[in-house]
């Protein structure tokens, strides 16, 4: 397997979406940084109503919650891959020693997924759990890790409470405290640390950021009442996100940025959107209605992209990770999608990179 293509996100791709809520998380692995990415989320711990070990899937939820507390409950509840997965998860995750609480996180690889290749000529573990594709030297502590274990997991929610249907996720966690380490089960916690210092703004740096924020504060500001009018009409809300995906889904390959206006949205509502004429017509007139102040919110989506740029580029200067887009047999060398800021109350924000992986992932998706 060859590196067919450079591509360093932190200077060339200019554009990074508008903060969303995730479960996606940046996580440091051993010297390296990387996200684990839409992996598949995997629940394990113990059920506060019977003190049973279990694991899930995010049917975890349903009305009807789906707990597996044997291989054969994981065969009633769940078909194809996840059968597999579960059962390795069950069956290496007790060694972990959970005495309660559940733990979410996302899963890096099993038996399958992960393999070992030449990547220009030198030995790799490489597994990719979703868009990324991400390597590990064999002959590093971290490979040798890697090699030994059986699954790997990155562990970055848990959940606790006397019901499965009262739980409270808690984000700021930290699992060494509550699991064991394994030699089958390769787990980690989804905390960035800065070991090197170079992550640090400058005062100059802080000031010029502060400047932007305040700006993005005051537009923000005056732009409440209509955020608010569009967070509750689900069409328009619809209709303004499939226009922006659909301007990022079909943005040339070379493509550093995407602009968004009201011209387009608007046209996009009446002649693109799949949708009955009569709902058409309802969301181009509230467009119409409102085509000035939504312009505005174009222009606060910009001066976010400028604020979280600046945050993402000095993120990504202490990043070391090998991390790859697959194209046929060949692996583009990348940077992390994002990152996730978790406040000190436990809320989780990301800041992703639209125009390299949100574009990746439609192209996955067909």
């Amino acid at each position: 397997m060859k590196v067919s293509k450079v591509i360093p996100l932190n200077t060339e791709h200019m554009l990074y979406d508008i903060v969303t809520e995730t479960e996606n998380f940046f996580v440091k692995m051993g010297g390296v940084w990387g996200l684990i990415h839409n992996s598949p989320a995997v629940y394990l711990g113990i059920n506060p109503e019977n003190g049973k070990f279990f694991v899930a899937t995010k049917s975890l939820f349903n009305k009807t919650p789906k707990i597996n507390y044997t291989d054969q409950d994981i065969k009633n509840n769940h078909g194809g891959g996840l059968v597999s997965i579960l059962s390795l998860v069950l069956k290496y995750g007790k060694e972990l020693g959970i005495k309660s609480g559940i733990f979410q996180g996302d899963l890096m690889f099993t038996p399958d997924i992960k393999k070992k290749t030449s990547i220009n000529g030198e030995s790799h573990w490489i597994f990719q759990p979703n868009t990324i594709a991400y390597a590990v030297p064999t002959n590093s502590d971290l490979g040798s890790a890697i090699g030994k274990a059986k699954i790997g997991i990155v562990f970055h929610t848990e959940y606790t409470g006397n019901t499965i249907t009262g739980l409270t996720a808690n984000y700021n966690i930290n699992p060494h405290r509550q699991l064991k380490k394994s030699r089958n089960v390769f787990w980690m916690d989804a905390y960035f640390k800065d070991v090197s210092g170079t992550a640090t703004f400058t005062a100059s740096e802080s000031a010029s950021l502060n400047k932007e924020l305040r700006n993005v504060g005051k537009m923000g500001r005056n732009l409440k009442d209509i955020m608010n009018k569009i967070s509750k009409n689900a069409n328009v809300s619809a209709a303004m996100s499939q226009y922006i995906n659909s301007k990022v889904r079909n943005a040339p390959t070379d493509a550093i940025s995407v602009s968004y206006n009201v011209t387009e949205l608007l046209a996009f509502a009446t002649e693109t959107m799949k949708t009955p004429q009569a709902k058409r017509e309802l969301i181009s007139s509230f467009i119409y209605e409102y085509k000035y102040d939504i312009g505005e919110l174009f222009d606060l989506h910009r001066q976010v992209a400028t604020v979280k740029l600046a945050i993402v580029r000095k993120l990504a200067s202490v990043q070391s990770m090998k991390h790859f887009l697959t194209k046929g047999d060949d692996l583009v060398v990348t940077g992390p999608e994002g990152f996730v800021a978790i406040d000190h109350i436990g809320n989780a924000l990301k800041l992703v990179d639209r125009m390299s992986f949100s574009k990746a992932n439609f192209a996955c998706r067909g």
